[in-house]
């Protein structure tokens, strides 16, 4: 739980944006279309952004 807090405050480092796409729907329980509607941006745009976050956080936990 540790590697993922400082993964994600990592990721808001380089992308506020999708950091807190990841706080909306892990944290929060938001689907991607409530993430989108609080973040401004459309689901798709959302559904991009949560497939790179978790792959990229996967990939930050793991030590790749």
């Amino acid at each position: 739980l540790i590697a993922l807090d400082e993964a994600l405050s990592k990721l808001a480092a380089q992308d506020p944006v999708k950091a807190r796409l990841v706080e909306l729907r892990y944290f929060a329980g938001l689907t991607g279309d409530e993430a989108a509607t609080v973040l401004g941006i459309s689901s798709a745009t959302a559904d991009r952004y949560w497939t790179f976050a978790r792959a990229w956080l996967h990939s930050e936990v793991r030590g790749d």
